[in-house]
């Protein structure tokens, strides 16, 4: 076992930390790769950056690097992130996505390409909804594309309170897929005045638009085991 994975193990199991431990290594590992290309100043030959570059590049010390890049930084603070992505010349958010959350925006871009933006009906649809209801038009999407909510058929073995244990498990679920839906929604509808400031020919409509279609299939692909 590497020391990366030792130091990822050596944080508790449950869900949170969970989450932490994977966001964790993928700061790490992200920083990493980055760090493969930085130095790149033609197309022609890649380089990568040195520790020291980047200390200097970023003002963060070196001491806060080697713990990034041994994943033993487990909590670092957002002004740290956002120097360490300006010096990688990436969004911080970027920084801190795990392959789950890279699979999930893959997902979601291909069921929008596929499902939405082929159905004229729909796409029309989805701006009518959100004409309606901006807040909850990507819930409203959800239903329709049958995403969420999730049900549990009732089994039939009479056994009443294994039915109940799993009505409360859906119930549950449901609760984590609603709140990721709505949230995911409303942080893309909130950058849709900067996305259509591009010079594209699409009018913000159809921006506010794609944008929540993609955020509702993006918060309704949570994993909520």
């Amino acid at each position: 076992m590497t020391q990366k994975e030792k130091n990822i193990n050596a944080i508790p199991n449950d869900p949170l930390d969970e989450l932490i431990k994977k966001t964790c290594f993928a700061l790490g590992s992200n920083m990493d790769k980055a760090l493969e290309v930085a130095a790149t100043e033609n197309d022609h030959e890649v380089k990568r950056m040195s520790h020291s570059a980047l200390e200097r590049k970023s003002t963060l010390a070196r001491t806060t690097i080697a713990k990034f890049a041994e994943n033993n930084a487990p909590n670092p603070d957002l002004k740290t992130i956002c120097k360490l992505a300006h010096a990688l010349n990436v969004p911080p958010a970027i920084l801190l996505m795990t392959g789950d959350d890279w699979r999930r925006l893959i997902r979601a871009i291909n069921d929008m390409q596929n499902t939405v933006q082929a159905d004229v009906k729909l796409s029309e649809h989805v701006k009518s909804l959100i004409k309606s209801d901006k807040a909850t038009a990507g819930l409203k999407l959800a239903r329709i594309l049958k995403m969420y909510p999730d049900k549990q058929e009732r089994p039939d073995d009479g056994d009443y309170q294994r039915w109940e244990n799993l009505e409360q498990d859906v119930n549950r679920r449901n609760n984590i897929k609603r709140q990721s839906v709505l949230a995911m929604t409303a942080i893309a509808q909130n950058v849709e005045t900067a996305v259509a400031e591009n010079g594209s020919t699409k009018t913000r409509e159809e921006y506010l638009a794609i944008l929540t279609t993609l955020a509702a299939i993006f918060g309704a692909s949570i994993h909520t085991n």
